[in-house]
């Protein structure tokens, strides 16, 4: 992990190298990593603290907009099964539908899969526990985002690319050559972010002594 602002190249072409840019190591790094892409001039310039306020107002920003829809159709592996586990003591003596043959399912999708396997379940005592389940369920999403030093699991940073119109593509360390990317929303502008080793760090395209951070379009992309 790079300390704050060093930079290391991860990659050479022809045209000049990819840089990655160290950021705090505080757990609020996806947002450092955010907010570095965008205001690099600025970013550098900022005290500790005062990139964590910065870094805090992003963060409160994105929760505000994130709805209860939004969250009950994540796919949130970090919940699913404490949420399931609440609903099977619901259900019993029902057994729960295999998932085993299934794709990754949201709890909303999940609600809907066992109304479709027990119909009878569509009466007013269960969907009210539903609906409380749903509301706990957004209120500790949207606390979790607020926090410091909160991490960003995967579901919750393509929520977070919808919210901020900003594609992010992914460079993984872990499979080093290779460029991840979410599936893209209908924006123009993207930025790439470096994951090392449960962190994230800011990257750039340095060529001819500029850093180009946000481009407009997948085709510039050297």
């Amino acid at each position: 992990m790079l300390s704050f602002s060093q930079h290391k190249i991860i990659c050479m072409t022809e045209h000049g190298s990819w840089i990655r840019t160290g950021t705090d190591g505080d757990g609020n790094c996806f947002f450092n990593a955010y907010v570095y892409s965008l205001e690099p001039t600025r970013y550098k310039e900022l005290s500790y603290k005062e990139r964590l306020e910065h870094v805090m107002l992003v963060k409160t920003y994105f929760a505000n907009r994130i709805t209860e829809m939004d969250v009950i159709h994540l796919i949130d592996m970090t919940h699913f099964e404490l949420l399931t586990n609440q609903i099977e003591k619901w259900i019993r003596p029902r057994k729960e539908p295999d998932l085993s043959k299934l794709p990754l399912l949201s709890i909303y999708d999940y609600v809907e899969l066992l109304y479709k396997t027990y119909p009878d379940l569509k009466n007013d005592t269960f969907q009210e526990q539903i609906k409380q389940l749903y509301q706990n369920y957004y209120h500790s999403i949207k606390r979790y985002v607020n926090e410091p030093g909160s991490w960003m699991f995967d579901s919750l940073i393509q929520l977070f690319m919808k919210k901020m119109d900003m594609n992010i593509i992914l460079v993984s360390h872990d499979t080093n050559k290779q460029i991840d990317h979410y599936p893209l929303v209908e924006t123009k502008y993207t930025i790439l972010i470096y994951h090392i080793h449960n962190h994230f760090e800011s990257i750039g395209f340095y060529h001819q002594d500029t850093i180009k951070r946000v481009f407009e379009d997948m085709k510039q992309f050297p």
